[in-house]
């Protein structure tokens, strides 16, 4: 999962923190496609899996974390039944 959504993670990351015009407008980026070519463009396509070293680390613990709570939780409700 990390390695998916990382690319949309820093393509919208870059939007959000792009400077603005004083009508609101980005002036690095038009838009999630324009964001996403210069990005490549500028830096290579492993540009886009940026952080994801420090992504997996905060989300691979979180999810092996829910898996034993939930094996914990349904062999608790396996032992009332």
């Amino acid at each position: 999962g990390v390695f998916v959504i990382n690319p949309i993670d820093v393509v919208r990351t870059r939007l959000y923190n792009q400077p603005v015009h004083s009508n609101g407008v980005g002036k690095l980026y038009n838009g999630i496609g324009d964001a996403a070519v210069k990005i490549v463009r500028s830096e290579g396509k492993f540009a886009l899996w940026k952080g994801v070293v420090a992504h997996y680390s905060r989300a691979g613990p979180h999810t092996v974390l829910s898996f034993v709570f939930i094996g914990i939780l349904q062999r608790s409700v396996a032992k009332l039944i």
